[in-house]
């Protein structure tokens, strides 16, 4: 009698593992090598190479994709989205590599997520996601891929950019995030969110606000809805006594900037007595989790060749000053008072947000040496306060 008919389980379990064992002998297990094989229609190999390497490393994206475009050719669309799906979770627009030629690549992945999800007889969700690609990216080539497809299926790709019905609410730990009700797939969420509640857990360590209700998180997709609500598709705004954030969905955006706004506000159990611009967005630009690594290089880089010469001047003159020095220049000289001086005086100045206040905090000799080290490091000539 064959094995198979006593231990049907157990035997096509080693017969499965024996294949598997077969494909990474024949085919070399890296990424080059599956991409090779892809590219070479050979889908079943490349099916089988997936599985043998994503054996020994689970979180390749770049793997499940080929995997799901070879599902996809052998027009096994459930295992081709499923797939697709899982490149996703680990490879999404809200990670820090998230350029725009990547943007691009992982929007046309979603492109085809969509396509797949139709061909499988999941029509309401291909929809959802290719009306995401729209929010995301309204125009490219990906994008009128994606409304060429929704004009087929008889809707109109504009209707994306209405004023949405309702809101769809995902409760995190510390915050409460609402997105447009047409935001896709919640593989892109989950790596959202993730990002800003351990931005949270990081910045409250040392702000210990102790907050009366969750942060209520609004995420825009439309560029026209999100400038009028934040004035800038790209960032974003944060009202403390409302407990509220706002940004658009478009690009990356350091997940500390506006949590880190809300929390200087509450920090350590009272409120600014006074603020100012320069010290407020300092805070948020020196604590946004994951911004710049290097602050004192990007303003370093931004103030070649302007026409300050001091960061005193620059703090004076914050009401008009543009944003491309503003920002990176705050940004680094708080983050230099915090490493540099004295952890008191700094928690003070959170307080009391002027240079008047700096002055009487850390003394007019102590900043005065704190701000001219600062200026030699950033390439600006000296000038104290008076």
């Amino acid at each position: 009698m064959h094995l198979a008919a006593i231990f049907p389980g157990a035997y096509m379990r080693y017969l499965y593992s024996f294949i598997l064992l077969m494909a990474a002998s024949a085919h070399a297990q890296g990424p080059g090598n599956i991409k090779q094989l892809l590219k070479n229609h050979d889908y079943t190999g490349t099916i089988l190479a997936g599985r043998a390497y994503l054996q020994s490393n689970p979180n390749s994206a770049e793997v499940y994709r080929f995997m799901s475009k070879s599902f996809y050719q052998q027009k096994e669309y459930d295992s081709a989205a499923y797939f697709m799906e899982k490149s996703f979770a680990f490879d999404s627009v809200f990670s820090p590599r998230a350029t725009t030629w990547y943007i691009a690549g992982i929007l046309g992945g979603l492109r085809q997520l969509a396509e797949m999800h139709i061909q499988a007889g999941d029509t309401a969700r291909g929809i959802s996601e290719l009306y995401t690609v729209l929010h995301i990216k309204p125009r490219n080539v990906t994008a009128d891929s994606a409304r060429a497809l929704l004009a087929i299926l008889g809707h109109d790709p504009d209707s994306v950019f209405q004023e949405p019905q309702q809101w769809e609410v995902v409760h995190g730990k510390h915050i409460d995030y609402y997105f447009e009700d047409t935001i896709g797939p919640h593989v892109f969420l989950s790596a959202f969110i993730s990002r800003y509640e351990a931005a949270f857990d990081t910045l409250n360590a040392f702000f210990q606000a102790a907050l009366s209700q969750k942060i209520r998180y609004y995420v825009y997709l439309d560029k026209s809805r999100a400038h009028k609500y934040i004035g800038d598709d790209e960032s974003g705004n944060a009202n403390a006594e409302l407990y509220r954030i706002r940004t658009g969905f478009l690009g990356y955006y350091p997940a500390g900037h506006e949590i880190a706004h809300i929390l200087v506000f509450y920090a350590w159990g009272s409120k600014p007595r006074y603020t100012d611009r320069f010290v407020n967005e300092g805070l948020a630009v020196a604590f946004d989790f994951d911004g710049d690594k290097d602050k004192m290089a990007r303003a370093t880089q931004e103030l070649a060749g302007s026409k300050f010469h001091s960061v005193r001047k620059i703090w004076e003159q914050e009401d008009w000053l543009e944003k491309k020095i503003f920002y990176p220049v705050a940004g680094a000289f708080i983050q230099y008072l915090y490493q540099h001086g004295a952890i008191l005086d700094f928690k003070q100045l959170v307080k009391w947000q002027t240079l008047e206040g700096a002055m009487n905090i850390y003394g007019k000799p102590d900043l005065k040496k704190l701000m001219n080290d600062f200026d030699k490091e950033v390439g600006l000539m000296k000038e104290n306060p008076r």
